[in-house]
């Protein structure tokens, strides 16, 4: 309770921009007072309380920080609520129904900013779903205003970058491009990201690893001497970090790479190793972890067999379509897709039904409906390959491309006009 106290005393502070100073004058107690309160040293006697609540226009349940306890169980009953609602099998997901709860929490704990930022998150996202474009340009436009008031009177410097985004994301989705820039520019770049400054300091404690002072003084030989455990704890927020950047940057190469090709930047060839860029970084990203080859690799492979289609290319786009049912070969018979199924019912709600089957008819009828594929579908290699995912029967082609290595920046004649750092 007195850790909740100093803290809640800071932060209500904080939020009407007064200094220690100001709030003593104000309270008519020292300023040294103000300093040890909310640092937990020393607490106000039981008449000052009443008035630092009142004057701030809380409760002293709220001054003291036991209320805190009750808003957390409440927050996590409403949670369990939600998730209960996500993951009913075969059941009904209304997002309506998550709306009105996320809408009582957040009049309930109106000074908890995320919880007002995560009820206008949804309700600028998942809760418009399956309404007219009117009515989600409104919800948006009440998400803007719960946003806007947050960072009015939000002082976690956390929360109030996570709304800013928002806030970039929801303008954008509003296709209100010139406000959405103004917030993105608001937001940090990289090098002085989260990611940046953890990635500094864990190598700064790999140096001090073994010296007080923080400096490397050991040899590369002495830290091959590093116990595996401690090396690998040593290492892993900078792994962890990696990922991040990896799986950013991975979405941006796939919407590069999707719009080079559409908006005629890119084809064949070039668009290719495009594609192989992504392959190479899906690697990267593993960096030596387990990963989902069914998803991935055949994913690339069947990008890569559908452009050689496009531009005649048969042989070249069955071996690559040999490649898309490689990726499957060891993928356990018993494997299960899963699926959501949206309807509207008779009331106008959204229904969500979630199912699953085997992997290999939902790929069967993937490559069935997929008409870009109509110029080799009826070639016996195709046909072979369809056989194989149906039985599934091991089969490995002599490999036409080594994902291993990565491809020569410099050979990509589409990023030439690109600076390289």
């Amino acid at each position: 309770m007195t850790i909740q106290l100093g803290e809640n005393l800071k932060r209500l502070r904080r939020s009407r921009e007064l200094t220690q100073e100001k709030l003593s004058e104000l309270l008519g107690v020292s300023s040294q007072s103000i300093s040890k309160w909310e640092c937990g040293d020393n607490f106000p006697d039981i008449t000052t309380l009443p008035v630092i609540a009142n004057f701030f226009e809380v409760t002293l349940d709220e001054l003291v920080g036991m209320s805190a306890i009750r808003d957390e169980k409440r927050i996590a009953d409403t949670e369990a609520q939600i998730e209960a609602l996500y993951m009913q099998e075969n059941g009904v997901n209304v997002p309506d129904q998550v709306t009105a709860l996320l809408k009582d929490l957040a009049r309930e704990l109106p000074y908890n900013f995320e919880v007002q930022m995560n009820y206008a998150s949804h309700i600028a996202g998942f809760g418009g779903m399956g309404k007219p474009l009117e009515r989600i340009c409104e919800l948006r436009r009440e998400a803007i205003k719960i946003f806007e008031r947050i960072l009015v009177k939000c002082t976690d410097d956390s929360i109030r970058y996570k709304t800013i985004a928002l806030l970039c994301e929801a303008y954008f989705n509003l296709t209100e491009l010139d406000k959405a820039r103004e917030y993105a520019d608001k937001l940090p770049d990289i090098w002085v990201s989260r990611q940046f400054y953890q990635e500094q300091i864990a190598l700064r404690a790999i140096y001090k690893y073994g010296n007080d002072n923080g400096y490397a003084e050991n040899t590369l030989d002495d830290y091959k001497k590093t116990d595996r455990a401690v090396a690998e704890e040593l290492i892993a927020p900078i792994k962890n970090a990696l990922q991040e950047y990896l799986v950013r940057v991975q979405f941006g190469l796939s919407n590069y790479r999707f719009w080079m090709k559409h908006l005629g930047l890119a084809s064949g060839e070039e668009y290719i190793k495009l594609i192989r860029l992504s392959f190479a970084w899906q690697e990267l990203f593993a960096l030596g972890n387990e990963r989902n080859h069914a998803q991935t690799d055949s994913g690339y492979y069947y990008d890569i067999a559908l452009e050689y289609v496009e531009n005649g290319e048969t042989d070249k786009a069955l071996d690559a379509f040999d490649r898309v049912i490689d990726g499957y070969e060891h993928y356990p018979d018993e494997g299960k897709s899963f699926s959501v199924s949206q309807t509207i019912d008779d009331d106008g709600n959204v229904v969500a039904k979630r199912f699953t089957e085997p992997v290999r008819e939902v790929l069967l009828r993937q490559y069935d409906d997929d008409r870009r594929l109509d110029p080799i579908r009826s070639h016996p290699r195709y046909l072979a390959a369809l056989e194989r995912l149906k039985n599934g029967v091991p089969y490995s082609p002599e490999d036409f491309m080594n994902i291993k290595e990565l491809p020569d920046m410099n050979s990509l004649k589409i990023l030439d006009d690109y600076p390289r750092h």
